[in-house]
């Protein structure tokens, strides 16, 4: 079982002894999770929406998906069989360099995407009226008191990015220092080490990530890859 968010906030008074900083507390432990999903799409953090695809057309509006979205980690499409094609998410940049006027290829099953603001936009028009499924990660929150995290490779994790931050309000720099090192590592801008580092690792069995801020093409259908908003390549087994 995880932490409660009841029990996160009791350590944090303990190690830091301040009773008085409640409602922080509660804004730091939501604040720790959006910061650790922003760097890693942790499966607790994940889910999938559909959106309806019509033959012709080529962009699809993703306002119906919740607004705690963060990263798109894959879109795939049914066809009317149900037998799902991955299509590979690319950045704007590289649809201007690569993928050529959308005009000129038609209708068919599309091969790419691209992320434009709240829309999908694929490389072509729809050849079939495809069941468009996204999945996604997402920032999740501590409903209450009695929520265990919502995450729970992440408790610990939480509780020291708590308790540094709480240090960090009353200008205790040191003892800031010293719980941030254990919350994320040396680095603090970088996040290698730490009960962060071992909360990933911990989610690894989930999918592995290729460190590699270079574009690169699909190895095989049973292992698509996609590239996220900030520029990151990302592998999703089957």
């Amino acid at each position: 079982m995880a932490l409660t968010r009841a029990q996160i906030k009791s350590l944090v008074q303990g190690y830091t002894g301040k009773l008085n900083k409640d409602s922080l507390i509660e804004t730091l432990c939501d604040l720790a999770l959006n910061e650790a999903v922003r760097r890693h799409p942790f499966g607790s953090s994940r889910a999938t929406s559909e959106l309806t695809g019509v033959v012709g057309t080529l962009s699809y509006s993703m306002s119906t998906l919740p607004n705690t979205l963060v990263n798109i980690i894959s879109i795939e499409l049914l066809d009317s069989e149900n037998v799902s094609t991955l299509v590979t998410l690319k950045p704007t940049w590289w649809f201007s360099k690569h993928a050529g006027s959308r005009a000129n290829l038609g209708n068919g099953r599309p091969e790419f995407v691209e992320k434009q603001g709240i829309n999908l936009v694929f490389d072509r028009g729809f050849d079939e009226a495809y069941t468009i499924k996204v999945t996604y990660s997402y920032y999740p929150t501590f409903a209450s008191d009695e929520t265990e995290c919502p995450i729970k490779v992440l408790d610990t994790f939480v509780v020291n990015y708590v308790t540094a931050h709480v240090f960090l309000s009353i200008e205790d720099k040191e003892n800031f220092g010293a719980w941030m090192n254990r919350a994320v590592g040396f680095d603090f801008g970088d996040w290698r080490g730490g009960e962060f580092y071992h909360a990933v690792k911990a989610d690894k069995d989930e999918y592995a990530q290729e460190n590699s801020f270079m574009d690169v093409s699909r190895s095989s259908d049973n292992k698509p890859v996609f590239i996220t908003d900030d520029g990151r390549t990302w592998y999703r087994p089957c």
